[in-house]
């Protein structure tokens, strides 16, 4: 009878600690005694192997071992591949055995990375010897996709002979002897361990990279390696490092003087790879990744099949978007488009492993996350922009910010490296040569002379090997003091450092408190490593690890809160009111602290003219006669929602919203019409221009063309009735009166009277300008008609000055969107007399309309209409159908007096934030666009009580003028909070009193001043604070009581009474 089977047990059955059939399954994996392994003084190498030399397969392989038997199974047989490295291997192996340290530097792709390692485990495993091997990489996916390949190669299982450590995630046994992992994984295990006797040989590949972690494990390995690790093998290998300086780092005494460490040079490379720069590229379009790999396989003559995959590296994850999206739009290119970047899984970054679909080209868009390690065999095109983006700290500030540089030489080479695995391959460097040459730096900064020290300057502490200015001195390239000083002073704020000392070195060092060790060992940013000790203080851990989580991995949350909150059971009113929950978090970011500036409530009520400000945003520069725009106004705000009704006053516009719900608060409506000023396309309107406006009365008619320029080129004039009433009541007026002769000399431009006929009229005068002045006659412009005429120099009348109040009549036109065409341009001037007369004959007494475009430099660009009795012809229409002329684009000068951009929507209720800080206090604090924050409005600017708002991060631009804020929570509106929380959290406080020493003003809070300098120890952190609330004896005496309770964070600290002194402190604010 079969056997059935629950769901609960076979779940069980893959459940770690489960027990059944005297077995159980375990992740525990046996470590070795690193106290017993670093008290003996033999090498690694002469261990004794527990069953080497029993259980021996002569087949090779893996085979099943008995029960309770702890020795690793024999290595499988390994046939090596062809490669550069490959003719070295013995030669190799001898280096590796008589040097303490080895740097090899070879080709990308010869094979350092995965057949060197190999090469010492056949090695000992051939002499019935044990080693343990372990190899750095830089990056998550090199060492888990390194792994995988190794593993594959040698047909084993992944996690049994070869496996690999990334974060949290471990594929590997007791009997691995071959592990990859990253840089940051190795040193955090060397560092609690503080010897390298786990491991026999220890490979740091990809050397040149020069971040913080991995300056700091070559440190530790030096010194690991001089004092009690002086048996282990280190390997040290880049395709671009710079032998010298490693070697003379690694150097070993020998005689009293220092012998630089041995480094062995790998000829060859796999393939040729081709180089081309800017230069060699004649032209570029939109698409130049697909343009260049299309040009490179006509010119080999491959087929569609053999077509490889594209590789461009871009500095950062917007340009990456923004290069997907336009991808993503070539549907007809049959392109398999993967972005690689940090913020993408582990897992979606394998998919870039994967063959695409026959017929299409992959097309791989990285950051320098590819640059090294990051194999893909199917490359063949590697484009490179040139550019990376490096973590800077502020000199000013020590706050961070992610500046664009140009990538090093170092840097492209490596990247060129990632072509030419399987054939050959080509790079497209997007530089000119002469940049390439004289401009992109041989070698980066290292990241220990650029970003913040506080991970690095915990890790010396856990070390316990000396201070930090003596560790840190023996770095390859030592930071400076006052980085060490200021990142010292920033552990003591924090609390990761004690703020006591003992005057000696009392900015240089301090002792590691608990908090320090926790925030060590956490692998998340030490700010939120805070927020999560301080959240098991307060009894709110999982709600922490919820808020961490969410700030690393940038989750979305559903937009509907009430409807999300009922599916789960939650009390959307019970989380808005967990003020202790924005305690946890203002602790865990001191001081990250910032206060809403104060709003003249006289000011902003007369700005917005009285209307509601939760209801009512405002636009700015709107055109004359804004009414006119209504109907455009409330097209661009139906997207925020129904407007109930638009304002206008002088160039502005108020607009309000219909309020649907009870909420007394700002309307979403509004926080979505500020949300609009954020675009980076401002809001635009269609200009009606003035003179239209004034002119034109609904109608567009000319009553005719009296003079043509050139096609599309003339003056003309209304053909309404009421204007040709005004002509005829000027031209009768001005012919009625005693004319006199001009008495002042003539001069062109000259305002006058002059006559004019037609065939065998009488004479009449009108309005004129004088053009051209040969001899005794003149050539005049009509103003009123837009034709020129040539009279005699005596004819002309003086114009009376009141006549001058009447506007002139003739208007200049010129029809948009055409020019010549080239066979007009063949058969005469710029328009042929052919093209000049068909205009002509187009509009030579016929009704025309013209639909006015915008007005530049006096002349009006207009859309010209023919009258039929059936419908309306364009001008330019039929121009263009003859072949006189082709459609051209309006010109930039046109389309801007065509639309106006308005400023806004804006009010003047909102919030802007002040820094509490003394180095930025008087620097533009700005939230980051995507926060809510950035919108907040300030709905009761009565209340003069400080609000105050925390920032999760705080970043500087370039210049250092403007503060960036990220991550930010606006505190609750309850007086004095600020003040209250402040004390809570700084290390050291001193108080202020009035004059009459009667109550507290206010409190300094910061990390106090040096008795021996007598200045502030970090005055650029220190918090100034004025209290709006009063605070006696006893409430001071409360906050103190609290925060030395705090400082212990959590160390046998009973909850409930943390608890009950913090509402106790809170309950001060709440009564004030």
């Amino acid at each position: 009878m079969k056997k059935v089977f629950t769901a609960e047990q076979i779940s069980d059955w893959f459940t770690s600690g489960t027990t059944f059939a005297n077995i159980k399954l375990t992740e525990e994996v046996v470590e070795r005694n690193v106290d017993e392994a670093s008290s003996k003084e033999t090498s690694p190498s002469k261990v004794p192997d527990e069953g080497s030399r029993k259980n021996v397969n002569s087949v090779g392989g893996w085979f099943q071992k008995p029960a309770g038997s702890t020795a690793p199974p024999p290595l499988a047989s390994y046939e090596y591949p062809s490669l550069p490295i490959t003719k070295n291997r013995q030669e190799l192996i001898s280096l590796i055995e008589n040097n303490s340290v080895v740097i090899i530097r070879g080709a990308t792709g010869s094979g350092k990375t995965t057949q060197v390692p190999q090469y010492i485990l056949d090695h000992y495993n051939e002499k019935n010897a044990s080693c343990n091997i372990v190899v750095t990489q830089p990056r998550k996916i090199g060492a888990s996709s390194i792994a995988r390949w190794v593993a594959t190669q040698r047909k084993c299982t992944l996690g049994s002979l070869v496996g690999y450590q990334v974060g949290l995630e471990k594929m590997a046994t007791e009997h691995t002897r071959l592990i990859y992992m990253t840089t940051g994984v190795l040193l955090q295990k060397l560092v609690s361990a503080k010897c390298l006797t786990e491991y026999s040989h220890i490979f740091i590949d990809e050397v040149h990279e020069r971040t913080e972690e991995m300056d700091f494990l070559l440190l530790v390995l030096r010194k690991l390696l001089h004092s009690n690790s002086c048996y282990v093998k280190i390997i040290l290998m880049s395709a671009t490092i710079n032998c010298r300086q490693f070697a003379e780092y690694f150097g070993t005494p020998i005689r009293g003087k220092m012998n630089p460490a041995y480094v062995f040079e790998v000829e060859g490379a796999p393939y040729a790879i081709e180089e081309f720069y800017l230069d060699d590229l004649q032209k570029l379009n939109d698409h130049v990744c697909l343009c260049l790999s299309s040009k490179a396989e006509r010119k080999d003559g491959m087929t569609a099949s053999e077509r490889g995959s594209v590789l461009v590296f871009l500095p950062g994850i917007h340009e990456i978007s923004y290069m997907q999206e336009a991808l993503a739009k070539l549907v007809h290119k049959r392109l398999q488009v993967y972005p690689l970047h940090s913020t993408v899984t582990l897992e979606e970054q394998n998919c870039v492993f994967l063959f695409p679909v026959p017929g299409y080209r992959k097309v791989i868009l990285s950051t320098n996350i590819a640059e090294s390690s990051v194999t893909v065999p199917d490359v063949k095109y590697v484009i490179d922009f040139c550019l990376a983006r490096h973590m800077v700290c502020d000199k000013d500030t020590n706050y961070q910010s992610l500046r664009l540089t140009w990538a090093s030489k170092t840097n492209c080479n490596q990247r060129r490296g990632r072509a030419g695995r399987v054939s050959k391959g080509y790079c497209y460097r997007l530089v000119t040569k002469d940049f390439w040459r004289n401009e992109i730096p041989d070698y980066m900064i290292p990241e220990m002379l650029l970003a913040p020290l506080a991970n690095i300057m915990l890790k010396v502490k856990l070390l316990d090997m000396g201070d930090p200015r003596s560790i840190l001195s023996t770095a390859l390239s030592p930071p400076d003091l006052g980085d060490i000083v200021r990142t010292v002073l920033q552990l003591k704020e924090m609390g990761a450092l004690s703020a006591k000392s003992d005057g000696r070195g009392h900015n240089e060092d301090g002792e590691i408190t608990f908090l320090g060790r926790v925030l060590a060992h956490l692998p998340v940013d030490l700010c939120l490593g805070k927020m999560i000790v301080l959240g098991h203080v307060f009894g709110c851990l999982e709600e922490c690890l919820i808020i961490g989580q969410s700030v690393i991995t940038l989750l979305e949350w559903t937009s509907d809160e009430l409807d999300w909150g009922k599916e789960n059971f939650i009390q959307i009113k019970r989380i808005r009111e967990a003020l202790i929950m924005f305690v946890v978090i203002a602790g865990a970011h001191y001081p990250n602290y910032f206060v809403q500036g104060e709003i003249d409530e006289d000011l902003a009520s007369r700005d917005l003219s009285g209307f509601n400000p939760r209801t009512t945003v405002m636009v700015r520069n709107l055109p004359p006669y804004p009414f006119l725009y209504y109907k455009q106004l409330q097209s661009l705000f139906r997207l925020c929602g129904q407007v109930k009704a638009i304002s206008f006053e002088s160039s502005r516009a108020y607009v309000e919203f219909y309020r649907t719900s009870q909420d007394s608060g700002v309307l979403p409506e509004v926080s979505l019409a500020l949300l609009l000023a954020q675009q980076s396309n401002p809001m635009e309107l269609s200009v009606f221009p003035i003179e239209q406006i004034e002119i034109c009365a609904g109608s567009r008619n000319i009553t005719h063309m009296k003079y043509v320029v050139e096609v599309g080129h003339f003056w003309g004039f209304q053909s309404d009735e009421a204007s040709l009433k005004k002509q005829r009541h000027l031209t009768t007026e001005i012919n009625t009166r005693t004319l006199q002769p001009v008495t002042v000399s003539l001069y062109p431009n000259l305002l006058c009277l002059a006559p004019y006929s037609e065939i065998s009229d009488q004479s009449l005068y009108y309005r004129a300008r004088v053009l051209h002045i040969r001899g005794n006659t003149v050539e005049v412009f009509f103003l009123d008609f837009g034709n020129s005429a040539v009279v005699a120099c005596k004819s002309l009348r003086e114009l009376p000055s009141d006549l001058l109040s009447h506007p002139f009549q003739a208007q200049e036109f010129q029809v948009i969107g055409i020019c010549p065409s080239a066979q007009s341009i063949i058969l005469g001037n710029q328009w042929s007399s052919r093209a000049r007369d068909r205009f002509i004959t187009l509009v030579k007494g016929c009704s025309l309309i013209v639909s006015l475009f915008s007005i530049l430099h006096g002349v009006m660009r207009v859309q010209l209409l023919i009258n039929t009795e059936t419908t309306n012809a364009s001008v330019a229409d039929i121009l263009v159908e003859e072949e006189h002329a082709v459609k051209v684009e309006e010109s930039f000068d046109s389309k801007v007096t065509h639309q106006v951009h308005l400023h806004g929507p804006n009010s003047p209720y909102k919030i802007s934030f002040l820094s509490l800080s003394h180095k930025t206090l008087y620097k533009t604090v700005c939230i980051e666009r995507s926060s809510m924050n950035s919108l907040a409005l300030n709905e009761n600017p009565h209340h003069k009580h400080q609000r105050m708002m925390v920032a999760g991060t705080v970043s500087v631009n370039s210049t250092g003028t403007r503060i960036l804020l990220r991550d930010t929570s606006i505190m609750p509106e309850i007086p004095g909070l600020p003040a209250i929380v402040t004390m809570l959290f700084t290390p050291i406080m001193e108080l202020r009193t009035n004059e009459e020493r009667t109550c507290y003003t206010g409190a300094l809070c910061g990390l106090g001043w040096n008795s021996q300098t007598q200045e502030g120890i970090l005055p650029e952190h220190d918090i100034e604070l004025t209290f709006d609330v009063k605070f006696d004896v006893e409430d001071i005496t409360e906050v103190t009581n609290t925060s030395s309770i705090l400082v212990v964070y959590g160390v046998k600290v009973c909850f409930s009474k943390v608890l009950q002194r913090l509402s106790n402190v809170l309950s001060i604010a709440l009564w004030n």
